[in-house]
């Protein structure tokens, strides 16, 4: 599993499916819950990025979502025996931004967003998991923005910004997506200083974690 963490930050599709797959199979022989449910969570993420990089293969996405809704169910059947409380709402919102990224914007997939949103942004509360928090509520922003409603988009950054404020490690991604959005939707507003002043914050932010991946790169 850890040699997957390696394979994904190079994109290297051909060792990532060799070690999720080992990973799983490892996994299935110790029986550890902890182990199935990072298992299921790397193949998933495994077949959803086969899917990115080749949108013809319509059964990796389903495979993909296949993987990870059983790590999320694993999680929550199992509540009182995790390791790690947070594994539901990070697999909740990861399920969630799936079906925001790779489906139509209409019902029933819209209902499917709902659903796991809901699911993270409740389990992200009990565990005090304020990246999940943010994460919720700037794909909240995003779908209001989609819509056409950019007061609701601005509410839910905002939200966004407030909640990454309380992370003391500084969610600095999340905050860089919630300025990015404030800046669009003021934009649409016609309201161009709030505009430019979002943007710039995001701009700051963009650089920093630019420059942070240059040096780990």
């Amino acid at each position: 599993t850890e040699l997957t963490g390696v394979y994904f930050h190079w994109y290297d599709l051909v060792n990532l499916e060799k070690y999720t797959k080992l990973s799983l199979q490892a996994a299935n022989q110790t029986g550890r819950l902890s182990d199935l449910i990072s298992a299921n969570q790397v193949r998933g993420s495994y077949f959803v990025n086969l899917y990115r990089n080749d949108n013809a293969q319509k059964q990796a996405l389903d495979s993909g979502l296949y993987y990870m809704r059983h790590s999320l169910q694993l999680a929550m059947n199992n509540r009182e025996r995790l390791v790690t409380p947070s594994d539901i709402p990070f697999a909740a919102i990861s399920i969630a931004n799936i079906f925001l990224e790779n489906f139509p914007s209409a019902r029933p997939y819209t209902d499917s967003i709902d659903h796991y949103n809901d699911i993270a942004l409740r389990e992200s509360k009990l565990t005090k998991q304020y990246v999940v928090e943010a994460g919720v509520y700037n794909t909240l922003s995003t779908m209001c923005f989609n819509k056409g409603d950019y007061d609701a988009a601005i509410n839910y950054a905002n939200g966004a910004i407030a909640v990454s404020a309380q992370d003391p490690l500084f969610d600095k991604f999340n905050l860089s997506q919630s300025f990015l959005m404030l800046a669009e939707a003021y934009e649409k507003k016609a309201d161009t200083v709030l505009a430019l002043h979002n943007y710039k914050q995001y701009m700051n932010l963009y650089k920093e974690l630019f420059d942070a991946e240059k040096m780990n790169k």
